[in-house]
């Protein structure tokens, strides 16, 4: 059985020489989330062991990849370290998400579910981890697709979107000084 930060935790057969790599291959490997430098593994007869899989791949270390037992318990637990960066405002999931190098403000806004009926994508607000405040126009890069008004984020960065002006009362004007025009024309009685 594998639990924890794996993309398809369950049961799985057992066979003669199936390692730890293997199950977690099986399992769909970790998730965003995982880590694999502490793999907890508990035997049928109550022993605990802890694995270093990143040590395996990266170097060889073949004592880092365990033959398993029937009835074995393996648990990939959730790194405690993550960076992260935070979402907040006008977004349909607010909250904080692994940060990543090649992150950029779009992606977390996707992420977060995109924006709600009232978030206003041309005033987003990023706060660094160094106190500097940021203004990002992201609907000039979704309509003329410039990087720079997409920026890359960085870890403890906290966006905010802000709330859209409830009525825009130049439009609410030019509408009904259209459906007037239209009525003059069509001549109707309302």
């Amino acid at each position: 059985t594998i639990t924890g930060e794996v993309n398809r935790p369950g049961s799985y057969p057992w066979q003669q020489d199936l390692n730890l790599a293997d199950l977690l291959a099986r399992a769909g490997n970790q998730t965003e989330y995982g880590d694999i430098e502490r793999i907890k593994v508990l035997g049928r007869n109550g022993s605990t062991e802890i694995y270093n899989l990143s040590s395996y791949f990266k170097e060889g270390n073949k004592k880092e990849n365990p033959t398993l037992k029937a009835g074995d318990m393996v648990m990939v637990s959730e790194t405690a370290t993550s960076p992260q960066v935070t979402i907040t405002g006008e977004v349909n999931r607010p909250g904080s998400y692994p940060w990543q190098q090649d992150l950029n403000l779009a992606d977390l806004l996707a992420r977060a579910g995109n924006r709600t009926e009232r978030g206003d994508l041309k005033n987003i607000k990023i706060m660094r981890e160094d106190g500097n405040l940021e203004t990002i126009d992201l609907d000039k890069y979704f309509k003329e697709g410039t990087g720079e008004d997409n920026p890359r984020l960085k870890a403890g960065d906290t966006v905010v979107v802000t709330e859209q002006e409830s009525v825009n009362w130049q439009k609410v004007f030019l509408m009904i000084g259209g459906f007037k025009t239209l009525k003059d024309f069509l001549g109707l009685d309302w």
